[in-house]
C-alpha cells in the first residue's frame, strides 16, 4: 500500500549530507547513461486572478529500482507570492520492477533539501577546498538550504546575509546561526555582503540581476538557483559575473536550451559568454571528453563557474551517505512507515496532500569567478 511522507516526516529523514550525496550519485548515474532524466514541462493557462502554471518533472533511477514523477501548481502575478503559501507540489515514487507507487511525498521540505544538495555536489568539486566565508543574497526558505549545503562540504566558518527587508535579513542571521553554529551577520548591501567572500550563494525571487560581477574576489564561486523560461524570464547574475567567469556549468543542458534561460542567453547575446565556456556538471565530472574543461579548472588556479537549470530527477531523492547503503536507509524508513510507525495509510492520503503548501521551485547555477590573469 503506498504511504505518505510530509515535509515533517521527510525533515527527519533526510540529512543535507545525504541529500547532496543522492544528487551526485544519480547525476553521475545519468551521465554514465544508466539513468533516465527527460526535460520538465511547463504548462500555462490565463485566469482572473493571475496565470495558472504547472510543471511535471520523471525520470528513473534504476540502479535503485525507482523511477519518480513531480508535479507543482502556481499562480503567477497573484495576490501571494510566498512559496510556502502556493497551492500544490507533491513527488510520487514508484517501484520500476512492479510499476507499483511506493510513496506520496510532500514536496516543500522535499524540494529545497534538493536544491540545496545540487549546489553542495557543485560546491564540493569547485569551490576552493579552504573556502571559509560566504555571502548569501535572500533570506527565504531556499537561502536556509543553500547555506546548509555550502556549510556541509566546504569549512564555512562565517556568512554574511542580505535581503531588501532589515527584519528578514536579521531573523535569517539569528536562525542560521543557532542551527549552524557558525557566525551568520545581517548586512545593509548586498555589495557589502560579497566583499571579500570565496563562496557567493544567490538564492532570491528576482527577476533582474542583485549581483554584479565587478564586486567578486578572484576565485569566488558563485551559485545562482534563478530559474526562467520563455514566458517568463528570470535572472540573479548580471553579465559581468559571466563575462568574468572561467568556465560556467549547466545541471542540464537540454533543458537550458529549451526553456532559453535568460540567465544564460542573455549573456550571450551580448557577448558576455559563449558555449564554450559552458558545460553540464556530469559531463565535466565524469565524461573522458571533458579532460580539456578540467585542464582549464586546473589552469584556472581554483576558479570555475558554474551555472544550474532546473535539472529535476525524482529519483534522487531517495538515497544518502554510502550510496547504495544509505539508499536503504530510506527506503527502509518508507516501509516502516508503511508498516505503522509513522500513520500514513492511503486512505488519508487525499486530504493531506490537498491540505499541504508548496514552494516555488527554482533552478540553479553557480559560477565561479577566474582571476584577472586568467581572463
Amino acid at each position: 500500500m503506498p504511504i505518505l511522507l510530509t515535509d515533517d516526516d521527510v525533515h527527519d529523514l533526510l540529512t543535507m549530507g545525504e541529500a547532496i550525496d543522492v544528487v551526485e550519485l544519480a547525476l553521475q548515474e545519468f551521465q554514465l547513461g544508466k539513468a533516465e532524466n527527460a526535460p520538465r514541462t511547463h504548462f500555462y493557462a490565463s485566469s482572473g486572478a493571475g496565470t495558472f502554471f504547472m510543471r511535471n518533472f520523471h525520470g528513473a533511477l534504476p540502479a535503485l529500482g525507482v523511477a519518480g514523477l513531480r508535479v507543482t501548481t502556481d499562480l503567477l502575478g497573484g495576490s501571494s507570492q510566498r512559496p510556502d503559501q502556493r497551492p500544490f507540489g507533491t513527488f510520487l515514487l514508484f517501484d520500476i520492477k512492479s510499476a507499483a507507487l511506493l510513496a506520496v511525498i510532500h514536496d516543500h521540505e522535499l524540494q529545497r533539501i534538493r536544491v540545496g544538495a545540487e549546489s553542495g555536489v557543485a560546491l564540493r568539486h569547485l569551490a576552493r577546498a579552504d573556502a571559509g566565508f560566504a555571502a548569501v543574497l535572500g533570506a527565504g526558505f531556499q537561502a536556509e538550504t543553500q547555506l546548509a549545503a555550502a556549510c556541509a562540504v566546504r569549512p564555512i566558518q562565517s556568512a554574511s546575509v542580505y535581503s531588501p527587508t532589515a527584519q528578514r535579513r536579521s531573523a535569517f542571521a539569528a536562525r542560521m546561526s543557532e542551527r549552524l553554529s557558525i557566525e551568520v551577520t545581517a548586512v545593509t548591501s548586498a555589495q557589502e555582503a560579497v566583499a571579500g567572500k570565496a563562496i557567493v550563494l544567490a538564492a532570491t525571487n528576482a527577476s533582474s540581476p542583485v549581483l554584479d560581477g565587478s564586486w567578486l574576489s578572484p576565485g569566488a564561486h558563485v551559485t545562482s538557483i534563478v530559474n526562467s523560461d520563455r514566458r517568463f524570464p528570470r535572472r540573479e547574475l548580471d553579465d559581468e559575473t559571466f563575462a568574468r567567469a572561467s568556465l560556467v556549468a549547466i545541471g542540464y543542458v537540454e533543458q537550458t536550451q529549451r526553456d532559453r534561460a535568460a540567465d544564460i542567453f542573455e549573456a550571450i547575446e551580448a557577448e558576455n559568454l559563449d558555449w564554450r565556456r559552458i558545460c553540464q556538471l556530469g559531463e565535466y565530472l565524469w565524461a573522458a571528453e571533458q579532460e580539456e574543461l578540467r585542464a582549464r579548472r586546473s589552469r584556472c588556479s581554483r576558479t570555475t563557474a558554474w551555472l544550474w537549470s532546473s535539472w529535476h530527477w525524482p529519483p534522487k531523492y531517495t538515497i544518502s551517505p554510502n550510496r547504495e547503503a544509505a539508499a536503504r536507509r530510506f527506503r527502509n524508513a518508507i516501509f516502516r512507515s508503511a508498516a505503522g510507525s509513522v500513520d500514513r495509510e492511503a486512505p488519508k492520503l487525499r486530504v493531506m496532500v490537498e491540505g499541504q503548501a508548496a514552494p516555488r521551485k527554482l533552478g540553479r547555477f553557480s559560477t565561479t569567478i577566474a582571476p584577472a590573469s586568467m581572463l
